[in-house]
């Protein structure tokens, strides 16, 4: 191993981090993969980590022309990845109904809820809406995201957004 190298089980463990981040939204755009990777996973080089888990098939990419910019997720080899870690993961999968404006808008806003209370609060774990909302009925009120802190304490979060 040459001075500077990762070796494949130190490159696979920061691909299951991203990978997981995109697990909890479906989606994120590349500003947000960045920020996930410098603020959460402590790392300066995000461009390489998300063109190695692009070009490895771990995620995938398109253009979402009503929103304007690029949308990742992940793919069936990144779920795979993910397998033995996210007991949910055969519920993930990824439309592009998911990235109209209002929506797109909401989850944005969730999503720099994260970064702002992973950085502060030193959240122990994040259960997105889609995961809560499993086995529930489709009108039952579900919030947009539960918190659960180092002590155990569970925070329920709805975030309201002005189209």
């Amino acid at each position: 191993m040459k001075k500077g190298r990762l070796s494949l089980e130190v490159q696979e463990q920061r691909i299951k981090l991203l990978a997981g981040f995109i697990f909890n939204f479906r989606y994120a755009t590349l500003r947000q993969l960045h920020t996930f990777i410098q603020l959460i996973m402590n790392l300066s080089y995000s461009r390489r980590l998300v063109a190695y888990s692009l070009k490895n098939g771990y995620l995938n990419a398109y253009y979402e022309l009503s929103v304007r910019t690029k949308i990742y997720h992940l793919t069936q080899k990144g779920k795979d990845l993910l397998y033995s870690d996210e007991a949910l993961i055969e519920h993930y999968h990824f439309e592009k109904s998911y990235t109209g404006l209002n929506t797109f808008i909401h989850h944005n806003t969730l999503v720099e809820v994260y970064f702002m209370l992973k950085s502060h609060l030193g959240i122990k774990e994040w259960v997105c809406e889609w995961v809560l909302r499993i086995g529930k009925k489709r009108k039952e009120k579900i919030p947009d995201g539960l918190v659960i802190l180092p002590d155990g304490t569970k925070i329920a979060l709805e975030v309201e957004t002005r189209y």
